[in-house]
């Protein structure tokens, strides 16, 4: 049987018991000494009183040499089983970790490998997102190229707007210079026309004016300044004016021209009434207040329907 015991204390028992066993073997080594010194004293004829000292030290040194090999045998065992069994504890301590240290080691190399892998997708995760970088930016240089052409073109389309507008406004103005020349060649042209509105004004305001004559001077050979003078003369016969005719035999005159006695009223307001009629009607006239003897303006002339020379106010129709 086997006591357990810690191996502090089974060490120390078994020195105990080594010690024991010596001091045992002393003990049988003095014993043997006494034995063989008593043996020869007798062989030389003296007598010692040892015999039962020696006896007693001789049971005692086995006494003590038995215990002590019996308590070295026996703690010797147990050390040698407690050492054994911290061997074993010792191997399996080991073996359990070096199979830890193995599934560290396995577990350490999967991590790595997973991490290689890890690092493998990342950096094709990195290559991925270099490669979409790049397409970004080539696409935004394309959209910055594209914006820089569009850019162009309005700039373009705004000159040629500006062009097109300059073009548009020069031709309006050529076409309304043309309008214009076209207008005044037509003015010019057209023959003059006293207007209804016109007329009718000009019989209203001379009607209270009780004029008794008015002298017209035209020329011979222009028909459109005989219509002119016509419809003037049509206004004053209208209120009961007595128009006198001249036709001069020579010369010639552009324009109407109505000379008046300032000194008279009537005439004065139904010389200024004729002009108005006539500007309202887009012709040029001169208004003189000046009306001197018609012997001293014409030359020759040659009159009509009993004209006696006293008329408060002349006109001259002339050319356009």
């Amino acid at each position: 049987m086997i006591v357990n015991l810690p191996l502090p204390t089974a060490s120390s028992l078994l020195v105990w018991s080594n010690r024991l066993y010596i001091t045992g073997s002393l003990f049988t080594l003095a014993s043997a000494a006494m034995l063989l010194y008593e043996k020869h004293s007798r062989n030389q004829g003296r007598m010692l009183v040892w015999r039962l000292r020696t006896e007693i030290l001789v049971i005692v040194a086995a006494f003590l040499s038995f215990t002590g090999s019996i308590a070295a045998i026996s703690f010797g065992n147990i050390v040698s089983h407690i050492k054994d069994d911290d061997l074993d504890a010792y191997k399996t301590s080991a073996g359990l970790q070096i199979a830890k240290a193995d599934q560290d080691a396995a577990k350490a190399r999967y991590d790595a490998a997973s991490a290689s892998k890890n690092a493998g997708e990342a950096q094709t995760k990195a290559e991925q997102a270099r490669q979409h970088a790049e397409a970004i930016r080539a696409n935004a240089e394309e959209a910055r190229q594209n914006s820089l052409k569009a850019e162009a073109e309005a700039q373009k389309a705004v000159l040629d707007k500006e062009r097109i507008l300059h073009d548009n406004l020069e031709l309006q103005r050529q076409v309304e210079d043309e309008k214009m020349a076209r207008l005044q060649l037509e003015q010019k042209i057209a023959p003059r026309e006293l207007t209804k509105i016109a007329q009718d004004r000009l019989i209203a305001e001379l009607r209270p004016l009780k004029l008794k004559e008015v002298e017209f001077v035209t020329f011979t050979g222009n028909a459109e300044a005989s219509n002119v003078a016509s419809q003037l003369q049509y206004a004053f016969e209208t209120v009961g004016v007595k128009i006198s005719l001249y036709s001069p035999l020579s010369g010639s005159l552009q324009g109407i021209i109505i000379e008046y006695d300032m000194n008279d009223a009537s005439a004065s307001k139904g010389a200024r009434s004729l002009a108005d009629a006539l500007t309202a009607s887009g012709m040029q006239q001169i208004l003189s207040p000046n009306l001197p003897p018609i012997g001293t303006q014409l030359g020759a002339y040659t009159s009509s329907n009993g004209a006696s020379g006293t008329a408060k106010i002349r006109v001259f129709v002339g050319s356009k």
